[in-house]
């Protein structure tokens, strides 16, 4: 059973995410920072005899500070340990990436243009803040150097479940 996020769909979550993008703005201050320009689609298949799996893909037209990029968002609600594997690709500028995995080691790299940057690690999806209680995301954490930007953030990212 495959589910493709519809414009209404993905407007409202694109609308849930802002607000909670701005709420978490407003009580973090200096430690976060801004994505503008966002877009994301995303699909799973939750078949009888094969993994729940989920892909996303999405850009960012700017990125500044330290803000965390939902890479997964998907209306399930999803138990247990998940593989995700994520690649992340920039236009201009340089920044840090990581995710959390389920020992709560961080997984991380750096990507710049023309040099991609390829997260795997088994994660735990959470749930999506400000989001309907079935909402579950996975979010990668960005750092850009204090002052300067990214441009033309694109990804990719597949979650499949560990059996």
């Amino acid at each position: 059973m495959a589910r493709n996020m519809t414009r209404p769909d993905f407007a409202v979550s694109a609308l849930r995410c802002f607000v909670a993008g701005y709420a978490v703005l407003s009580l973090v201050g200096c430690t976060s920072g801004t994505l503008t320009g966002a877009q994301q689609s995303c699909e799973s298949s939750f078949g009888l005899t094969e993994a729940k799996k989920v892909s996303c893909a999405g850009s960012v037209d700017t990125v500044s500070g330290s803000p965390s990029l939902s890479v997964i968002e998907i209306g399930e609600d999803l138990d247990g340990a998940y593989r995700l594997k994520t690649t992340i690709t920039i236009g201009s500028g340089t920044a840090k990436a990581s995710v959390t995995d389920v020992d709560d080691h961080k997984v991380e790299g750096e990507v710049s243009p023309g040099d991609p940057l390829k997260i795997s690690a088994v994660v735990y999806p959470e749930p999506a803040a400000g989001a309907e209680e079935d909402e579950e995301e996975v979010e990668v954490h960005l750092k850009v150097e204090e002052g300067k930007e990214i441009r033309d953030l694109r990804f990719e990212a597949t979650l499949v479940k560990q059996r």
